[in-house]
């Protein structure tokens, strides 16, 4: 029988992998000369997007999400403060989620 934690575990797996195994794998094929923010370096501060790129001079922060999940408020602020300085931060539940930003964005043409 599943608990409620074994739940919560899974769900933070799937996120983990959409994550770990789409976005890095997809931002280096489309962008080969792109820098991810390791996660040592990163700020580990609540509300940090999970990934961040330097993609042609301009920084990008994607907080990923599954289907059913929710940006926390405090994800939510680090996001506007993100954009409102000029960088381009946002929440995606899948690839063409961030795909459909950045070309939004100009950052693909």
């Amino acid at each position: 029988m599943f608990t409620l934690n074994d739940i919560k575990k899974e769900k933070r797996e799937l996120e983990k992998n959409f994550e770990r195994d789409g976005v890095v794998k997809k931002i280096k094929k489309l962008f080969p000369d792109c820098y991810e923010i390791p996660k040592p370096i990163r700020p580990s501060s609540k509300g940090t997007p999970d990934r961040q790129f330097l993609i042609n001079g301009t920084f990008v922060a994607i907080e990923t999400k599954r289907s059913d999940g929710e940006a926390t408020k405090k994800q939510l602020e680090r996001i506007d403060c993100i954009n409102k300085a000029g960088g381009i931060a946002f929440v995606a539940y899948t690839w063409q989620d961030i795909e459909d930003i950045l070309k939004s964005k100009g950052v693909i043409k």
